[in-house]
């Protein structure tokens, strides 16, 4: 994941960047996220303004977090991106 973010950060940088994705932990480290289900936009905002909204989006990111956690191995947690 590490090599991805710090692809995605250089490649990103100064620029207007589109990246379609299925692994929230990288939409959550844009500016605008939008959400679509079956081709339609069905949320938008930051992370944070979608995490708060406790809507699709927020479900998914935690199902990934905890699917993420369950596998690493024992004591390794994936952290949230600040």
């Amino acid at each position: 994941i590490h090599v991805v973010t710090e692809a995605l950060d250089k490649v990103s940088r100064g620029r207007t960047t589109f990246l379609v994705t299925r692994d929230l932990h990288h939409a959550s480290r844009f500016d605008l996220i939008l959400f679509l289900e079956d081709g339609c936009i069905v949320e938008r905002g930051t992370h944070d303004e979608l995490m708060k909204l406790n809507g699709r989006y927020a479900k998914l990111f935690r199902l990934q977090l905890m699917t993420e956690n369950r596998n690493n191995k024992p004591g390794v947690k994936y952290a949230l991106p600040t």
